[in-house]
């Protein structure tokens, strides 16, 4: 059982490393198997993966700490790319509710970076997703108003439709909304 007084060192030692820490750096600082043992049957830490841990006592369960220390890349992308910013919330739910949208967001453009092949930047996916929009023709179909590239014609491919036409009829463009929900 360890001591109020190990715990407060432990902690600190844990702070030191944005209370996430590998086995490597528990064992530079002189925690080993033993101890790690007894850190997570008292609760103190839990296991994220393989030979990473996480302190549990004063920092809670922040999955953004997680994801920062072990995905720093993930972010970058999410604060420059996506253009996350701060958020202030209090509710718990709304908290992990957020974090969940945000890791969503971030796992289908994980997913449209390898279904390209890793050809196309994170800023160049992101940038030609935000100007893919069409015009409505009063009733009876869509124009695109975007230029056509490379990039376009791969995500054409990955998804199984195409909007490089003239003109897309209001039935057409139904027929692809079904494709995109996975309807057929």
């Amino acid at each position: 059982m360890l001591t109020q007084n190990d715990i407060r060192i432990l902690s600190k030692i844990f702070s030191d490393y944005g209370y996430v820490m590998t086995t490597a750096q528990l064992t530079n600082e002189k925690l080993f198997y033993r101890d790690i043992q007894r850190m997570l049957e008292q609760g103190l830490i839990e296991r994220i993966k393989r030979g990473c841990y996480h302190w549990v006592e004063d920092y809670g369960t922040s999955e953004v700490v997680i994801v920062n220390r072990l995905f720093s890349d993930a972010v970058l992308c999410m604060k420059t790319d996506f253009e996350a910013r701060p958020v202030f919330l209090h509710d718990d739910v709304r908290i992990k509710a957020h974090f969940l949208i945000c890791f969503l967001s971030l796992v289908i453009y994980r997913y449209l970076e390898r279904e390209l092949e890793h050809v196309f930047t994170c800023e160049t996916i992101m940038d030609k997703l935000k100007t893919i929009n069409f015009a409505d023709i009063q009733a009876q179909g869509f124009i695109p108003l975007y230029t056509c590239d490379k990039l376009t014609d791969a995500l054409y491919e990955i998804c199984g439709f195409d909007t490089d036409f003239k003109f897309i009829t209001k039935s057409h463009m139904k027929t692809i909304q079904k494709k995109s929900k996975g309807r057929k």
